[in-house]
């Protein structure tokens, strides 16, 4: 059954909008690959709507791993930006701009009244993970969902997925988990599509979590690069979400 969203589709941007042509079969073999690759998903998907919603849950726990987070220094990626050239760095960083002016123009016509009314509370780890991280039950960040996300649940989102990302690639005991994580599913997607929605100056606690997400990817990209062709997929997903964090949201020193 066609949607509001399906029939006027001609009018809204897309939150993940990609204007060329089909990317190609198998991984992605360079960040602007993989770029392609979620702008073509996100083109093709249909818009899935978010049911239910549960009461706030304690704050403690979240209190007490963000004081940890607060204290991650900035991430060391100097090797990596050391190795990607400027004009790469720009057209991932503009391509990324992009994306989130097309986000903010579509906010215009959507109805304020019905923001978040189909998202879990941000406190509501157990649901926010069934959407965005879960294998099983995971959806794909569509303009539907995405637009109903205001700073405070893409903050408390991102807070969540890096804390899944981190236990999971701890769990694993394995440098390349997180890329692994990332590739797999919808993960990358939502991480992309969270990193697009959020409006800065952030909170401490938001900028904490990046520098934690920075540090996980830097370590895995280090890996791609020592066993060389074999990691061009993982590296290409870690370069674009290095780029983002590190320069775009100022997580690396100058």
């Amino acid at each position: 059954m066609d949607s509001d969203d399906s029939r006027d589709d001609h009018l809204m941007p897309r939150a993940l909008y990609f204007d060329g042509q089909r990317p190609s079969e198998g991984p992605p073999q360079s960040a602007e690959e993989y770029l392609r690759q979620v702008h073509w998903e996100a083109q093709s998907m249909a818009n899935v709507a978010v049911a239910e919603t549960r009461e706030r849950r304690q704050r403690e726990s979240q209190a007490d791993v963000s004081s940890q987070l607060a204290r991650i220094e900035i991430p060391h990626t100097d090797e990596f930006f050391a190795k990607i050239s400027e004009e790469q760095l720009k057209e991932l960083l503009d391509e990324f701009e992009q994306v989130r002016r097309r986000l903010k123009a579509g906010e215009r016509n959507f109805d304020h009244e019905s923001r978040h009314s189909n998202l879990p509370k941000p406190e509501n780890e157990a649901k926010w993970r069934r959407l965005c991280f879960e294998k099983q039950t995971s959806q794909r960040p569509t303009l539907t969902i995405v637009r109903q996300i205001d700073q405070k649940n893409a903050c408390a989102a991102l807070w969540h997925f890096e804390k899944w990302l981190r236990e999971e690639t701890l769990s694993a005991q394995e440098e390349l988990a997180c890329a692994s994580l990332l590739s797999d599913s919808y993960r990358g997607e939502w991480l992309f599509a969270l990193l697009a929605t959020l409006e800065t100056p952030l909170d401490a606690d938001s900028y904490a979590s990046m520098r934690s997400l920075l540090r996980m990817f830097s370590v895995a990209w280090k890996a791609t690069e020592s066993n060389g062709a074999e990691d061009v997929s993982a590296s290409a997903v870690l370069s674009v979400f290095i780029s983002i964090l590190g320069k775009y949201f100022g997580q690396v020193e100058s």
